[in-house]
């Protein structure tokens, strides 16, 4: 699939997913990522055995997938869904565009990958567009107390999100086949999450209303085997630090639906925002152009 459509496909997927996940908040956040990502897992699994099959793998192999898997497909996600108990979607959704920061710094310090002049450029006026769209949300009740907390919980999900994005691009240096590896990541996920929860004695609980299982087997579909899928490939081919572009993109789209079920009101201020994360994406999508033809190249040669 070409590289824009992908970016667009995860972008307008994950932009929905920030209010379907307010319907998993009835069950403890635990078990909800853990639903979500084993039946993930489980319908990618039974594709691969079907038409790739799953590569004999090292236990160095097998340990970076479980580290990306449990930043990429679980703690973070269950930060997510702890914070939208205290703020709404649309405000976890922009912090979450935090990663996009996080990513060029771990893969400075991880990887040793210079920091582009463009994707530099390009994040400082996707930067001044978050930090529009968040100013009629910075008040004091945001910053204090059961908000505070979830602004917190969100920015770790990020950070966590993070270490995920970038230990993708460094088992990437191994070729592995991309479906499985995912399909991987998503069982360490969900078995982390799943660990976790036992440890602090929470039992298995699970919802039986049409909402929960509805929310549940549309994050599993769209938002993880879907979309989660499209941006590990999305980051084979242009980094992490590209593709976390794409966290800037859908807080638009999640706040777009805020204002419809939450309540959230638009101003001209935020208005702004959105053409400053605009303009940050075409320079970094014009930058990704460049190096994707650049990488071309290089595999002809």
């Amino acid at each position: 699939m070409n590289t824009v459509l992908l970016f667009l496909l995860c972008s307008l997927i994950w932009g929905s997913t920030w209010f379907a996940i307010t319907f998993q908040l009835g069950v403890n956040s635990l078990w909800s990522v853990f639903y979500r990502f084993l039946l993930a897992a489980v319908m990618l699994a039974v594709y691969c055995c079907l038409r790739t099959g799953f590569p004999r793998l090292t236990v160095s192999q097998h340990f970076r997938l479980f580290v990306q898997g449990a930043c990429l497909c679980g703690i973070s996600y269950w930060l997510v869904y702890e914070s939208e108990r205290y703020i709404t979607s649309g405000l976890v959704a922009v912090l979450s565009t935090s990663v996009l920061y996080f990513n060029v710094i771990i893969r400075r310090l991880w990887l040793a990958k210079p920091v582009e002049a463009k994707i530099v450029a390009g994040g400082i006026l996707a930067s001044a567009g978050v930090l529009l769209l968040m100013l009629p949300k910075l008040d004091a009740q945001t910053l204090i107390g059961s908000a505070g907390r979830g602004v917190l919980e969100a920015i770790l999900a990020s950070l966590l999100l993070s270490f995920g994005c970038v230990a993708c691009e460094r088992n990437e240096e191994d070729n592995l086949p991309m479906l499985p590896t995912v399909t991987l990541n998503m069982f360490y996920g969900s078995a982390t999450v799943a660990f976790i929860a036992l440890v602090q004695g929470i039992m298995p609980e699970f919802s039986l209303s049409s909402a929960y299982i509805g929310s549940l087997v549309y994050l599993a579909v769209f938002g993880s085997v879907g979309a989660l899928s499209s941006y590990v490939l999305l980051i084979r081919r242009i980094g992490a630090h590209r593709a976390a572009f794409i966290d800037v993109v859908y807080p638009v789209i999640a706040l777009c639906l805020s204002s419809l079920m939450e309540s959230y009101q638009w101003s001209l201020i935020a208005l702004l925002g959105v053409t400053f994360i605009g303009a940050g994406n075409l320079v970094a999508l014009k930058s990704s152009k460049t190096d994707s033809e650049g990488r071309l190249s290089e595999n002809q040669n």
